[in-house]
């Protein structure tokens, strides 16, 4: 690890949960209105993305237990 890239995007995101979960929570929530993707920003490592998938997962699962409208695609996790 860099030291000096220090607590910035995806490190920020993944110790900050909550401001996380609000983010992909709003764009879950957009793509009910058209396809859209996710650039996740600055990883330094495979563990990163599987735990920034993991997050993008269980938000998605909440929003289908919610019934609040998402594309057959992100339902399906493609």
């Amino acid at each position: 690890m860099n030291p000096a890239m220090g607590l910035r995007a995806i490190r920020f995101c993944l110790k900050e949960t909550e401001i996380f979960k609000v983010q992909l929570r709003g764009i879950l929530r957009a793509s009910a209105h058209g396809q859209l993707r996710v650039l996740l920003p600055m990883i330094s490592g495979v563990e990163e993305i599987r735990q920034a998938k993991a997050m993008l997962e269980e938000v998605k699962k909440g929003l289908v237990r919610a019934r609040i409208l998402l594309t057959e695609e992100s339902k399906s996790g493609q």
